[in-house]
This record gives C-alpha cells, structure tokens and sequence, in this order.
C-alpha cells in the first residue's frame, strides 16, 4: 500500500497518457453495463469507440488540481493497483463528474465514470 500522493508533474502525465489511451480505445471497463448506465445518466448513449470519444472529450476538462488523494477503499482493489480518482464540474457534460481508474498491467481499467453522488463520498 502506497501513500505517497502523486506530485503535480506525475498526475500530468498519467492524465495524458489516460487522455491518449481512451482516445486510441485502449481501456477496458471494470463493468461495462454499469458504465454504460452511468454514461446514459451523464447524457452519453455512445458504444464502443464513440463511449470513447465522448469521455475523451470529457477528460480534456481534466487537470492535476482535480484530483483526489487515495482513500482506505482505493487501496483494496481487485487488481493489486492504486486507484486514482478526479472530480470535477464538466463543462462538456453540464454536471460534476467522478472518474476512477487505474492502470495495471500495462492497461487502463476504468472503474467509474459518472455523475458525482454527495450520498457515497464520490
């Protein structure tokens, strides 16, 4: 378990490759049909390389100062990865959204992609 939280340089970084890999529809979904209802909420009803598209375009919005530092629950996850977690106003999507994701293995997982729920701590 790593508290070492990411300096502003690394979480830049992470962001653009995450920005590249979504762009490139090089990600897998923790559960597709979760994201795909998350999306639906969030007003995206795209599949396949369009879902990428349209939470690429999304993820532009993001920069270091949206981050959240690990929490307990972040550390307990199934692919023995560090979670990294964003929450942010979305201009693109006209909502405050929470992503999660990590990459493993050399593969970007994403966890959450939805509208931010005050009622779960997201």
């Amino acid at each position: 378990m790593s508290a070492v939280v990411p300096t502003r340089e690394q979480l830049q970084q992470q962001l653009d490759d995450v920005r590249r890999r979504v762009a490139s529809d090089e990600w897998n979904p923790k559960n597709y049909d979760e994201l795909q209802r998350d999306c639906r909420e969030l007003g995206i009803h795209a599949t396949g390389p369009s879902l990428s598209k349209e939470i690429g375009t999304a993820l532009c919005e993001l920069t270091p100062e949206h981050f959240k530092p690990p929490t307990l629950e972040c550390y307990d996850e199934p692919h023995g990865a560090e979670l990294y977690r964003f929450v942010w106003q979305s201009a693109v999507l006209n909502a405050p959204v929470y992503f999660k994701y990590c990459i493993h293995d050399d593969v970007l997982w994403i966890f959450s992609f939805h509208r931010q729920r005050l009622d779960r701590g997201d």
